[in-house]
């Protein structure tokens, strides 16, 4: 404060400093709304726990503004502190504070200073004690049940029983659920009660199957179950385990054929509803597993045995179900298919006789070699079955090792059982050979049979027609009427009968050069020999001819009018001529091909087309001079084995076209002929004769040329009859005697030289 001095008449302004001396007249006092301080304490907070409180104000000097503290508890667990440093108040616990004994202390805070006289302040003092989770839920019972039966397929949400459970913490801590609910977990606290609820069984559930197949253990549903053929009777393959999760329920159980058609109720003796005989059925399990039997009594236990004794052979597969029934009739259903596994029970089978056909090579030296490694066309493998399988039925092949001449004979393939010959046949000195071939099977144990084989030697043409008599006389009246018998001829043949290799036929040898032939017919099959025509002895009184005896199966030729043939120079793949054969068998036996055997020896200038017997031009003929090139031919069937035709001659004349046109009279570019242009000077006498001298040249040429026609065209009348064939025949000859009577006849009867050896062509 500043105050200021007046004096008389002079002013003056000077600084006074005015001390003012506190009195206490303030009281101390709190600057919070209220009057009311609040703390709060945790729920069992200790012994010692402190909580700073507000310093109350004097705004006194000196003394009058010490404030000194005195606090009214009441008997609250709490005392006032100060720090001797900063003078700061706090409130302190002096006992565990439990907020379940009480939750707040309302006590006095009074503030004393020290002036004289002193004065005094208050403020209420509230202590809050924060609930902690410190109780656990407590249930009102230890044990509960429900007030009534509980059954197992109650509907979801139906109520079971009510639980009751307190708890003596405050708010959200006394909720019951499994636990209590405090905000920190790690104060959370939780109760238990034992509730007892019993739920009551209904007949619901269907039996359960489980199968067991030895050796290989349980599945549900294994993946290939097999059991070998033979088992004996009541054989067990598997164990069976059912079960049934209705308490104290009744479980039949049986085997069934099909599920498809399940019985209507349990069968007796393995049989299904309609008779059929199941493979497997069920007994009570014979197994003792002593301490570790099972006490489940919804379990049973059962052994799947054998009802049969199977045959893999009569069926791979044995199917069937298993079928389990509770009181309530649900059922269980379980199916397999049991695979039948092969046992080597089975001994190889033949399929009756077996027969083969081996070649008579007996004519032909030159196939030994072959013929002996030719292997015969089939194969006994063909004819044996063995109805097991895998190596059981794997076959192998060996001769009879007891059998010495089969062995000289043939050998074996031991995979195949094709038979191979080891000499050359002749069927004429054994038509068939009989072997014994063991068969045995590749089982552990192995089993045997015996093919009893047949080897026919098929008959090749190799025998020729051989005359009983050498000559034959005979005599007939004169002047019979025609088709009089005269007599016979016979002829044999060792070949096979059957196959006409055998068979004889005869005709007049027409090739003679006397003609007593026409005097006569021979019956081609019985060899009977007739008059043609009536006969005179006064005009011929001897008649000799030749009877030919041959085989049936021979190639002939269809055409023998294989003559001489004049062929101009002409270009490649042009034909010339054609050859035909004809032969009487049937099917692939009666084709025929051509052949040229002489294709090297005739400079590869022609050749034979093999299906239509063309004869052609190979290569061009102009610088060929004119001149004869004799083709050897022959034609071969198709047969097995092939007969072939002997050798047949193919005359052909290469002409040059000079002299062609010239012969022809032409007057061709090339020919250069005569005829071709002349001189067309002056013309003398002379001319005239020339012209006549050409004229009767010209004659006499062209008369030699008829006269050597005539005798070509006698050639090939006399050989019309030649046929085309692989031997030459035998022949019978007829003379005539002088009796004045009858007339002689002689047949003279021979074999001509054997053709080169048959051979097997496989062309």
């Amino acid at each position: 404060n500043e105050f200021s001095i007046y004096q008389d008449s002079l002013s003056q302004k000077v600084d006074v400093l005015v001390l003012i001396n506190d009195i206490n007249d303030e009281q101390p006092s709190w600057p919070v709304a209220g009057n009311v301080i609040r703390v709060e304490f945790l729920d069992g907070d200790g012994p010692g726990k402190n909580k700073f409180i507000l310093n109350a104000v004097d705004k006194d000097l000196g003394k009058n503004g010490r404030v000194r503290y005195k606090l009214n508890n009441l008997g609250a667990p709490f005392s006032l502190k100060q720090t001797a440093e900063d003078n700061r108040l706090s409130l302190e616990t002096s006992r565990i504070i439990d907020r379940e004994e009480k939750d707040s202390y309302n006590m006095s805070l009074v503030a004393i200073d020290e002036g004289n006289p002193p004065l005094t302040g208050s403020i209420m003092l509230q202590v809050i004690i924060i609930d902690v989770n410190d109780h656990a839920p407590e249930f009102d019972r230890a044990f509960y049940t429900p007030p009534k039966p509980i059954y197992e397929n109650e509907v979801v949400n139906s109520e079971v029983l009510q639980l009751q459970a307190t708890d003596r913490d405050s708010g959200d801590y006394g909720t019951v659920i499994a636990r209590d609910n405090a905000r920190d977990k790690e104060y959370r606290k939780t109760a238990t009660a034992t509730v007892s609820i019993s739920v009551l069984d209904r007949v619901d559930e269907a039996p359960t199957i489980e199968t067991c197949f030895l050796p290989s253990g349980c599945t549900a549903s294994p993946s290939a179950p097999s059991i070998p053929e033979n088992l004996a009777l009541r054989s067990k393959i598997a164990e069976v385990i059912v079960r049934d999760l209705d308490t104290g329920d009744h479980v039949q159980c049986e085997t069934v054929l099909s599920d498809n058609q399940p019985p209507s109720h349990l069968q007796v003796g393995g049989l299904s509803e309609h008779g059929q005989e199941v493979p497997f059925i069920l007994l009570s399990s014979s197994v003792n597993y002593g301490s570790s039997a099972p006490t489940d009594s919804t379990m049973k236990l059962f052994d799947l045995v054998t009802n049969r004794v199977f045959d893999r052979e009569v069926s791979s597969r044995a199917c069937f179900g298993i079928v389990c029934r509770d009181s309530q009739r649900l059922e269980g259903r379980a199916s397999y298919c049991v695979t039948i596994e092969d046992v080597n029970d089975s001994p190889p089978v033949v399929d009756g006789p077996i027969v083969f056909q081996v070649w008579d090579f007996f004519c032909s030296g030159a196939l030994e070699e072959d013929a002996e490694r030719r292997p015969l066309q089939g194969r006994v493998r063909n004819h044996v079955h063995d109805a097991d399988i895998g190596n059981n039925s794997r076959l192998q092949f060996a001769l009879d090792p007891t059998d010495l001449e089969a062995a000289r004979l043939f050998e074996v393939n031991a995979d195949t059982g094709q038979l191979r010959p080891l000499v050359v046949f002749d069927r004429e000195r054994q038509a068939s050979y009989t072997l014994r071939v063991l068969v045995t099977d590749g089982g552990k144990s192995p089993l045997t049979a015996t093919a009893t084989v047949t080897v026919r030697v098929v008959d090749a043409n190799d025998r020729q027609p051989m005359c009983r008599q050498a000559e034959y006389r005979l005599r007939v009246r004169e002047n019979r009427p025609a088709d009089s018998t005269v007599g016979f001829v016979e002829a044999e043949d060792e070949d096979e009968k059957e196959l006409g290799n055998g068979a004889v036929a005869y005709r007049l040898d027409d090739r003679d050069g006397d003609a007593d032939w026409r005097a006569f017919s021979v019956d081609r099959r019985t060899g009977e020999i007739k008059t043609s025509m009536p006969l005179d002895r006064e005009r011929q009184a001897h008649y000799s001819f030749r009877v030919l005896a041959e085989d049936q199966p021979e190639v002939r030729a269809r055409r023998t009018d294989w003559h001489l043939l004049g062929v101009t120079k002409r270009e490649p793949g042009i034909s010339i001529g054609q050859v035909l054969a004809e032969d009487p068998d049937e099917g692939d036996n009666r084709l025929v091909d051509y052949e040229l055997l002489n294709r090297a020896e005739v400079h590869d200038l022609f050749s034979v087309d093999r299906r239509s017997g063309l004869v052609l031009i190979n290569k061009a003929l102009h610088s060929q001079p004119a001149r004869d090139f004799i083709l050897v031919l022959r034609a071969c069937d198709r047969g097995r084995p092939r007969n072939c035709s002997a050798e047949a001659r193919y005359r052909a004349h290469i002409v040059d076209r000079r002299d062609a046109a010239y012969r022809g009279g032409g007057s061709g570019t090339e020919s250069g002929s005569p005829g071709g242009g002349g001189d067309s000077g002056e013309h003398s006498g002379g001319k005239g004769l020339g012209n006549e001298i050409v004229i009767v040249c010209l004659a006499v040429m062209f008369l030699v040329l008829g006269i050597a026609t005539v005798t070509v065209v006698c050639l090939i009348v006399r050989k019309r009859s030649v046929y085309v064939k692989k031997s030459r025949q035998p022949a019978v000859a007829m003379t005539t005697g002088p009796d004045a009577e009858h007339a002689d006849v002689k047949m003279i009867s021979g074999s001509y030289d054997m053709p080169p050896a048959y051979k097997d062509f496989n062309g």
